[in-house]
C-alpha cells in the first residue's frame, strides 16, 4: 500500500487548519478546492449572510518557519504572480508553522499591483514578500480581508479599472475608449494610477518589440489601432501623470524609435508642454546614438 510522504502530511494538515480557523471565525464559510490550480481553499464572507464575496487561498505549510525582528520572508513562485495577475478573485497566499500552528497571509493581487507599478512588469524569478508577524490569518479574516473580499480599497478600484482598459480597448471603438479615459482622468488625483501607466506601456513594448506583421495575421491592423487608440488616450487625459523614465520606455523600444510613441509624445508637447519640458528629452535622444532611420512603424 502506498504511504504517504511527509510533504503531503504537512500540505493536508496546514489545508485542515486553515479550514478551521476559517470556521472558528464565524465570518466565513470554506469549501475545498482541489480540482483549482494552485487553490486550495475557498472562503466566502457569511457575515450577515451568504454574500457571494470570495477569495481563494493558496496554502503553503511548513513544519516550521524562520522569523527574525518580527518578520518572515515568503518566497512567491511566478505561476501564482501571473495567476493573480489575470484572477479578480481576490486570492490569499496564506503561510503555515505546523509546530507552533501559527498562520499568516498576504494578499497576491497587491504585491502584483506593486511590482507592475513599480517596474512595469512581474519578475521571472517571483518575489520575496516580507510579512509581519502580526499578520495572521485569524486577525485578517476579522479587518483587512473583508476590505479585500468586498473591494473597498484603492487598490481594486485601480485593478477594476485596469479590467475595463483591456476589455474596451480589446472591442477597438474608440469613443468608448475616450470615455473611460475620461473617467480615469478625473479620479487620477484620488487613486495612483501608475499601474494603468505601466500595464498600457508594457502593452505597446510587447508588440513593438515582436515587430512581425505576419504574426498577427489578419489582426495585426486591429492590433495596431488598439494599442495607438490606447496610448494616444492615456497622454491625452493623464499625460501629466507620465514619467519621464515611461516617456522613454515608449519611445526608445531596443535599438529602435516607436512611431506610435513619438506621435504620443507630440501629444503630451501639445497638451502639456511645461510638464514635458522640463525633462530635457532632445538631449536624452541626442545621447541614444540610434539613426532616425531605426525607427519601428507600429
Amino acid at each position: 500500500m502506498a504511504k504517504r510522504s511527509e510533504a503531503q502530511k504537512i500540505g493536508s494538515f496546514g489545508q485542515r487548519l486553515v479550514a478551521l480557523a476559517i470556521e472558528e471565525n464565524g465570518k466565513w464559510i470554506a469549501r475545498d478546492q482541489t480540482e483549482d490550480f494552485g487553490i486550495d481553499l475557498e472562503a466566502e464572507l457569511t457575515e450577515p449572510c451568504v454574500s457571494g464575496f470570495i477569495i481563494k487561498i493558496q496554502i503553503k505549510c511548513h513544519k516550521s518557519v524562520k522569523i527574525e525582528d518580527n518578520i518572515l520572508k515568503v518566497k512567491i513562485a511566478p505561476k501564482y504572480l501571473e495567476y493573480a495577475l489575470n484572477c479578480r478573485i481576490p486570492i490569499i497566499y496564506v503561510i503555515i508553522d505546523k509546530t507552533l500552528k501559527k498562520i499568516w497571509y498576504v494578499w497576491v493581487q497587491k504585491i502584483v499591483y506593486e511590482e507592475i507599478r513599480k517596474n512595469g512588469k512581474l519578475p521571472q524569478k517571483g518575489i520575496t514578500v516580507i510579512v509581519n508577524e502580526k499578520q495572521t490569518l485569524q486577525g485578517g479574516l476579522n479587518d483587512e480581508i473583508i476590505g479585500i473580499a468586498t473591494m473597498k480599497n484603492k487598490i481594486q478600484i485601480e485593478l477594476s479599472l485596469m479590467d475595463i482598459v483591456q476589455k474596451v480597448t480589446a472591442f477597438g471603438n474608440q469613443k468608448i475608449i475616450s470615455n473611460v479615459f475620461d473617467i480615469i482622468g478625473k479620479i487620477s488625483d484620488e487613486i495612483d494610477i501608475n499601474y494603468s501607466v505601466e500595464y498600457i506601456i508594457t502593452q505597446l513594448i510587447d508588440v513593438t518589440g515582436e515587430f512581425e506583421p505576419e504574426k498577427f495575421g489578419d489582426n495585426y491592423q486591429k492590433k495596431r489601432n488598439s494599442v495607438e487608440l490606447m496610448l494616444h488616450e492615456l497622454c491625452r487625459k493623464i499625460g501629466y501623470k507620465i514619467s519621464k523614465k515611461q516617456i522613454i520606455k515608449m519611445t526608445v523600444i531596443g535599438n529602435y524609435y516607436s512611431t506610435i510613441g513619438f506621435v504620443s509624445l507630440g501629444i503630451l508637447y501639445d497638451d502639456y508642454f511645461a510638464h514635458i519640458k522640463k525633462m530635457d528629452l532632445p538631449e536624452y535622444y541626442k545621447k541614444t546614438g540610434i539613426s532616425v532611420f531605426g525607427i519601428i512603424h507600429l
